[in-house]
């Protein structure tokens, strides 16, 4: 099912998105309000309790639980326990994710207890409510007066208002439920400045698929059985979050929801491509928190039949060759080649460097950096580059002072420095560092700017002995940083 206009598009709401997403919204996702990406903890406290567990039952009682708007509870008997699940609301607004379990043997003994709640409701939040009560009489035909594509879904007309605890900070939005046209129901996100801001299937489905794919790279892992989740339903590549084309005569399609293509088969090329980019962009979402706010294209077999070294994204959309044997070979079997990619798409979502000069440096260290922290390996290339053992590794010690101009080689100078910090403390600290950096280039940003953002970030982020640490690390690069008074 390919994007190519608004007949197609019906068959499938995934494709209505990624249509009203990247085509009528485009200037909307261009702002950062349309990010998922926040360094913040999840706002929902957790508490979990077992009886059989052997420790002493939470210091939080029952009944200061139940005083954090929890709803009156469901009730469920089985034959020697009472179950009970509470929903928290606050203002008539449910809390998402939010419950409370308890189970009971017995009339009155405890035996277990599990939670998700929100313990503290910001005075924004009931304006927020406030205002969205008052646009909700209106809300659906305004939004299909807003986005036209819309009016193939059958909406229910009771909307609803949710907290959505995400990623630091809790939001008033709507929810709205619509089937689409083929019968799958959905539910959408929407904004107080009615902006579409996250959809997905609801419901009990038959939608996820299997593939036969290398789950590593070739050199580390024998073909097996992986998941694809939210596929369309008419065995082609496409889900939720990306879209599959080739410039091959044939595309890969299944067989009762299993990809299973020989391993030199073009199709089979197709299908670890899009299982390493979906991959890749689980890592983002669960490492980084960050989920890229539109959907991908990807491209396969570009140049088709001539065998290409086409790897690169733009606008949206990743293009791959398979490689013209000499120099590359397999690309689509290359998980640093396609994560790399999908770098350039996150580093074009966050901070809109250009591909040249030392910004499209700054853009490929970036690239180079997530891909090697995600597959932990600094080397990039080592199963589709022919000339040699790989094409680049990022654990190099060059200074600032050996920038030569090379858009490459001055990339190395910041992925390396990266890689260092990784390396001396942790991957989850210089992941944070990395992101809060990123967030705050820009298309105009060079090394001098690099330089800044790093330490200030780091003089807040970082306690005073990895202050210590990331400043003796600048120093030997030789970075311009002054270490007595910016760490």
């Amino acid at each position: 099912m390919k994007l190519q206009g608004c007949a197609s598009i019906k068959k499938s709401p995934a494709y209505l998105c990624a249509y009203q997403f990247t085509v009528r919204s485009l200037l909307f996702l261009s702002t950062p309000f349309f990010l998922i990406c926040c360094s913040g903890k999840d706002p929902l406290k957790e508490m979990r309790w077992s009886r059989h567990e052997g420790v002493q039952q939470p210091t939080l009682k029952l009944d200061e639980l139940h005083d954090l708007n929890f709803q009156v509870p469901q009730k469920i008997m089985t034959s020697k326990e009472r179950i009970y699940f509470r929903e928290q609301n606050y203002k008539g607004a449910r809390v998402q994710g939010a419950y409370l379990k308890e189970v009971y043997n017995g009339k009155t003994q405890l035996d277990f207890l599990s939670a998700q709640y929100l313990d503290q409701f910001p005075e924004s939040l009931e304006e927020d409510i406030q205002q969205l009560r008052k646009q909700q009489p209106d809300l659906i035909p305004k939004l299909l007066q807003k986005y036209p594509l819309l009016k193939n879904f059958r909406w229910n007309p009771t909307t609803e208002i949710v907290l959505i605890p995400r990623y630091g900070k809790t939001e008033a939005v709507y929810k709205i439920y619509g089937q689409d046209p083929a019968g799958v129901l959905w539910s959408y996100e929407v904004s107080k400045h009615l902006a579409l801001m996250h959809y997905q299937k609801e419901g009990s489905s038959f939608s996820e698929a299997m593939a036969i794919v290398f789950p590593d790279s070739p050199l580390k892992s024998q073909l097996s059985e992986v998941i694809l989740p939210n596929m369309a339903t008419d065995g082609t590549l496409n889900s939720s979050r990306l879209a599959l084309s080739s410039e091959s005569s044939t595309l890969a399609r299944s067989q009762n929801s299993v990809f299973k293509f020989p391993v030199n088969d073009t199709k089979f090329y197709q299908v670890q491509a899009f299982y390493f980019v979906l991959r890749t962009l689980d890592w983002l979402e669960s490492h980084l928190r960050i989920r890229i706010p539109f959907r991908l294209n990807l491209i396969t077999d570009v140049s088709f039949p001539k065998k290409a070294n086409i790897m690169n994204y733009f606008q949206g959309t990743l293009r791959f060759g398979t490689g013209d044997g000499d120099i590359f070979a397999n690309i689509p079997t290359d998980p640093s080649i396609l994560g790399h990619e999908v770098g350039h798409a996150l580093v074009d979502t966050l901070a809109r460097l250009p591909y040249q000069s030392e910004g499209g440096s700054l853009n490929e260290a970036f690239s180079d950096f997530f891909v090697c922290a995600m597959t932990n390996n600094p080397k990039l290339g080592e199963v589709a580059y022919r000339k040699g053992p790989y094409k680049r590794a990022i654990d190099i010690s060059l200074k600032l002072s050996e920038r030569n101009g090379g858009l490459y080689h001055d990339s190395l100078i910041v992925s390396g420095l990266l890689w260092h910090i990784k390396q001396a403390l942790g991957q989850e600290k210089a992941l944070n560092l990395a992101v809060k950096i990123l967030t705050r280039l820009t298309p105009a940003s060079d090394f001098a700017d690099f330089d800044q953002i790093l330490t200030q970030i780091a003089a807040i982020e970082l306690d005073r002995n990895d202050q210590k640490v990331l400043s003796s690390i600048l120093v030997d690069r030789g970075w311009n940083v002054s270490t007595e008074t910016s760490l």
